[in-house]
């Protein structure tokens, strides 16, 4: 009876430390991933978690590789497991990505950081130059025409050879405001994006 009541501890035991060990094999992002980026293999590393059942199920497993038509549908923070809810194809989308030239970056803004973004007004030709006529644009109030909206991609263009210098910052824009968006920018007005404190990359009083 001893001998017997030993060899079923052992093998309880046993079976409680196997079952406390078992992983699930899911996907985590390398690098911090904007809403509308492509997922690429490269993009991608395994994690073995941990997790109930339940929990699990929720992340994309890494037995299902990108099949060329995975975006993320949020920002996905870099070592992210990768919810099933933040991956699907580009039709999903409910916002599209827009291009903005600025004369430089405010500082903290990277890839996921949240923005507003302000334009101000052109100068209007309404008369000869110095009529008071004339719109003078350093007078013309800005208007917030974006609100918390997230940068999927950041890059300084131009050449040091340029006699100007250009920054592109682009940035996720519902699609209904597409339309306000580059109406905008046709008409050649100023445009300035401003971190939201506290979002991803952004430093409270950085913005230059």
């Amino acid at each position: 009876m001893g001998v017997a009541l030993v060899l079923v501890s052992v093998l309880l035991g046993a079976r409680v430390v196997s079952a406390a060990d078992r992983t699930a094999p899911v996907w985590a992002v390398t690098s911090t991933l904007a809403a509308g980026q492509p997922i690429r293999s490269s993009d991608l590393r395994v994690e073995r978690v941990r997790l109930p059942a339940a929990a699990a199920a929720a992340y994309l497993p890494a037995t299902s590789a990108p099949d060329g038509d995975w975006v993320a549908l949020r920002t996905l923070g870099a070592g992210e497991l990768v919810p099933r809810s933040a991956v699907g194809g580009a039709r999903r989308l409910a916002a599209r990505p827009l291009s903005l030239s600025l004369p430089s970056v405010p500082a903290g803004v990277v890839v996921g950081t949240q923005v507003d973004v302000w334009v101000t007004p052109a100068a209007e030709a309404g008369g000869p130059t110095g009529s008071s006529d004339a719109v003078d644009a350093s007078t013309a109030d800005p208007e917030q025409i974006l609100q918390g909206v997230e940068v999927s991609a950041v890059s300084s263009g131009g050449s040091a050879l340029a006699a100007q210098r250009t920054c592109e910052v682009q940035v996720v824009v519902p699609e209904e405001r597409v339309a306000d968006v580059i109406g905008a920018l046709a008409s050649g007005a100023a445009v300035t994006v401003v971190p939201v404190p506290g979002s991803a990359g952004a430093h409270p009083g950085g913005a230059s």
